[in-house]
């Protein structure tokens, strides 16, 4: 799960293909990022909330990346209010939701805040993948959508991938944001989830996310061929099971560049208290 600003993650990719951009836009040729005809190579980070504070502090932010030589950030392009289900933001949110329906907050203490650190991101020439929407309720998740569209009691997370009316309202959340910024050269790419993943009994397997995957990718590219799109699943090097299908990572063409996710060795505890440790594999 994605945590606060003071955790770093690098960024990897790799098995990415042609595209024709913009100057200013990343691209990839074979294995490699190029940006302006050159290779584009970087040290990356997540700052997560990077576009909910002040001017003030995004500018810190970003400086404080630059020195320890981070040029590409991966930032929440989404934050929900739903205080019907106990989602309380604060002072600043991009979407709220009201008996059911969202709006999308373009007001000052809603997108403007994000339009202001993809400027700044602009003049300090950093780039910033912009994450869509988190499989978990932080900040307001995919359940947001929904147990808002469907009900409390009749929602299950795979609704958010199969469910029409909850694939078009999420559509009609990331049209306003990537219409925003669609000719900033400091987005990196577009990814369409925070760890997606599906693993209820009526995902079949990999089918239902990949599918999803698939159709929302498709539609980013009819509204940005500037961009790499990426998909944020976690890769593991084709397990099949949810998010773990590495050859719709590989092979998808609307896919720009895969993604995978290395976890650090944690320590869990055990029922009488032990330590254990799990390795990378």
């Amino acid at each position: 799960m994605f945590s606060g600003i003071s955790k770093t993650s690098f960024l990897t990719a790799a098995f990415a293909f042609c595209s024709f951009v913009r100057p200013q836009h990343v691209t990839t040729n074979g294995l490699q990022f190029e940006l302006d005809g050159k290779p584009f190579t970087f040290g990356g980070a997540n700052l997560w909330t990077i576009g909910y504070y002040n001017e003030s502090h995004v500018a810190q932010a970003i400086e404080a990346s630059k020195k320890q030589g981070f040029s590409v950030l991966r930032v929440a392009a989404w934050n929900e209010k739903d205080l019907a289900h106990g989602k309380d933001p604060g002072s600043h949110w991009f979407q709220q939701w009201d008996n059911g329906k969202p709006t999308i907050n373009e007001g000052e203490n809603g997108l403007q805040l994000l339009d202001h650190a993809v400027k700044q991101a602009e003049e300090a020439g950093v780039k910033f993948v912009m994450c869509l929407i988190n499989n978990w309720l932080d900040y307001g998740g995919m359940d947001t959508y929904t147990m808002n569209i469907l009900g409390q009691d009749q929602f299950t997370h795979t609704n958010f991938y199969t469910n029409r009316q909850v694939i078009n309202t999420f559509k009609a959340y990331i049209n306003n944001v990537i219409n925003r910024y669609k000719d900033s050269p400091a987005i990196f790419s577009w990814e369409l989830a925070n760890e997606a993943r599906c693993q209820e009994s009526n995902c079949q397997g990999s089918a239902v996310l990949t599918k999803w995957a698939d159709e929302i990718s498709q539609y980013i590219k009819t509204l940005d061929k500037n961009h790499l799109v990426t998909f944020g699943g976690y890769g593991h090097f084709n397990e099949g099971k949810g998010a773990r299908n590495w050859d719709f990572n590989t092979s998808a063409p609307s896919i720009s560049t895969p993604t995978t996710k290395l976890q650090p060795p944690a320590a869990n505890t055990g029922s009488n208290g032990s330590k254990t440790t799990t390795p990378l594999a």
